[in-house]
């Protein structure tokens, strides 16, 4: 990383600056250039306080899944009862929506498991997978999802959980998100229909955010 000095970085108007030298906490990072603070010390403590966010807001709903008790926190999402969660994020954001939560009467909010999240997405027409639109695109997409379900399995490699509507493609080493950024879903599926190098699994929706937590996938 290229050094420049706090004087430096202030007269070409950047946010940040890098003496190269380690913080108080022994970072060797960039600091800001509003607060001189390190950056990474600021990012680890973000992290931390959304950790307690999140935990606060899990407890006030009941710290398991309202549907079916599940109890792994690396799993449990929070659900909009009535719907409207997406639009809700956008506006809100991570911080607020746990803000809404640990603040808002119960009855607006549930903890759900990720499977029973995306089994009610289904039965209530909340995701594109379920919707009855007759367009092609959609139909397309259900066509190659069913395909690629069979070539899989129809079960999740790690509980064996056989029910369609909380089943995922994942990539066994990481980086599906990436692709997902760089490709478009027709391109992800057909990689998939014809992999045979193991790089890609059958995991229901509990497991694959188990997974993406326990190997720091988020993201990636």
């Amino acid at each position: 990383m290229k050094l420049i000095s706090l004087l430096d970085a202030k007269s070409t108007n950047l946010k940040h600056y890098f003496t190269g030298k380690p913080c108080k906490r022994g970072h060797i990072a960039k600091r800001f250039v509003s607060s001189g603070n390190c950056c990474k010390c600021h990012l680890i403590t973000s992290q931390k306080h959304k950790v307690s966010r999140r935990q606060a807001a899990l407890i006030s709903l009941g710290s398991v899944c309202s549907s079916c008790s599940f109890s792994n926190p690396l799993a449990l999402q929070i659900d909009h009862v009535n719907g409207g969660g997406g639009k809700e994020y956008k506006q809100l954001g991570q911080h607020g929506i746990h803000k809404a939560v640990i603040n808002t009467k119960l009855g607006t909010y549930q903890l759900l498991c990720a499977n029973c999240n995306w089994i009610k997405r289904y039965e209530n027409r909340e995701c594109n997978q379920a919707t009855d639109n007759p367009s092609s695109t959609v139909k397309d997409r259900q066509h190659f999802r069913q395909k690629l379900l069979t070539k899989f399995g129809n079960t999740c490699r790690i509980c064996k959980i056989k029910d369609p509507r909380c089943l995922q493609l994942d990539h066994v080493s990481g980086g599906g998100s990436r692709q997902r950024k760089k490709s478009n879903w027709y391109s992800i599926y057909k990689s998939a229909l014809s992999s045979t190098d193991g790089q890609f699994q059958l995991l229901c929706a509990n497991c694959n955010w188990i997974k993406r937590h326990t190997n720091n996938e988020l993201g990636s």
